[in-house]
């Protein structure tokens, strides 16, 4: 599958780059035999992580909207927002999180135009984010 997207995403199909493309596919897949090895990687999928679709999803739409407004103002008055940056308990749990979760929980909650997920500790849950307008749904599920 490496190879593939390594293909995809050089964009040529010559000789010369499908080595490559099969040379780092098996780069990456021996150091992701190495991690694994070593039992660095704690990364369990659970099922129920699901249900934390649904108010992501409803995030990215209400974000768009925010992000869309917020841009209209930044052409009307010709000043832009920076956003902010900000730290608190993540609701992802407290205490240690495992490396499977903090991945979920920053890919779903990243989803949302308006929030990105900066770093999520794994010994305390405390999260880093950034966020264009502040809107406390668009950090879901982080």
């Amino acid at each position: 599958m490496l190879f593939a997207l390594w293909l995809l995403f050089a964009g040529q199909w010559s000789g010369l780059i499908a080595a490559w493309g099969a040379g780092l596919a098996l780069v990456a897949a021996l150091g992701g035999e190495v991690v694994a090895g070593q039992g660095l990687l704690s990364v369990r999928w659970r099922p129920g992580w699901l249900r934390e679709l649904g108010p992501a999803l409803v995030a990215v739409v209400v974000d768009f909207l925010i992000i869309t407004r917020a841009l209209a103002v930044a052409i009307a008055t010709g000043r832009r927002r920076l956003g902010a940056f900000g730290e608190d308990r993540s609701a992802a749990g407290s205490g240690e999180l495992p490396a499977g979760r903090r991945a979920w929980v920053t890919l779903v909650a990243t989803w949302s135009p308006n929030c990105y997920v900066l770093d999520i500790d794994p010994e305390t849950g405390r999260r880093l984010v950034h966020d264009l307008e502040p809107h406390r749904l668009s950090e879901q599920p982080a």
